[in-house]
């Protein structure tokens, strides 16, 4: 039987946007967001996933999204940011899961970053599954370009072993049109909001995390190139996000 929960829950959903009562652990800012979105098979997804976590659903359907942006100003709450390490270039390649405990959330397949003190540190802390890469962004005249192929030799902590990965990407892109809110109860709202977080070490240890910021504000797309190495997915839906800044809560095992 694949696990699955296919008639989205909007209650916990709305849930998980409200901010923890704890101290966040990092600052950071999420920029230039670009989203694209694939219909993918349940059977293959549900079987990429550690035990203890369900496939979430939306129309029977198993999504697969892939997401270059750029973080800038990371840093711990207590530290000024630091030139060089605090500002680099990120990508995941993510679906969407749920708990019966913590409820809805976000499952990294694996991360690119540019930064290689990130990903050590993120392997090492949050376990989730980053990978040093060689990566480009580009904003001219309205369009972004974003490329990345990851570096051979990454000498970084264990995590959950890798089942889909993004080692090589282009991505060419116009957003249009005024950012807005995406509509409560929707597909868009399904995807974009989204707040919680579940990682997983090499021996299935399931681990979850928050974090907490603005609602997502989208604009439509024009896709004028859009090549993911590795992952066979027809891309179908898309959207961008100028972007906001952002709390990072720590991490509790589950």
């Amino acid at each position: 039987m694949v696990p699955r929960n296919s008639d989205p829950d909007w209650t916990a959903l709305n849930h998980q946007r409200l901010r923890p009562d704890t101290k966040p652990v990092l600052y950071q800012a999420w920029r230039n967001l670009f989203f694209a979105h694939a219909r993918f098979e349940v059977e293959v997804l549900a079987k990429m996933l550690p035990q203890g976590l369900d496939l979430d659903l939306f129309d029977d359907s198993a999504w697969l999204g892939f997401v270059p942006f750029l973080m800038r100003d990371v840093r711990p709450t207590w530290s000024p940011s630091v030139p060089g390490i605090s500002n680099f270039l990120e990508t995941n390649l993510r679906t969407y899961v749920t708990h019966p405990q913590h409820g809805p959330g976000v499952w990294f397949f694996s991360l690119e970053a540019s930064n290689y003190i990130a990903c050590y540190i993120a392997r090492s802390r949050v376990k989730l599954p980053y990978f040093h890469s060689a990566m480009f962004h580009e904003e001219r005249r309205g369009e972004h370009l974003y490329a990345a192929t990851r570096l051979q030799k990454q000498r970084l902590p264990l995590v959950w072993p890798l089942t889909m990965n993004t080692e090589q990407y282009t991505a060419q892109i116009k957003p249009y049109g005024e950012a807005a809110e995406v509509t409560p109860e929707t597909l868009e709202f399904w995807l974009y909001e989204r707040y919680r977080l579940y990682s997983a070490d090499y021996q299935g240890n399931l681990f979850t995390g928050k974090v907490a910021h603005d609602p997502y504000k989208i604009q439509e797309v024009t896709v004028q190139d859009l090549r993911v190495s590795g992952v066979e997915a027809e891309w179908e839906h898309f959207g961008f996000a100028p972007g906001f800044d952002v709390e990072v809560f720590g991490l509790d095992k589950v």
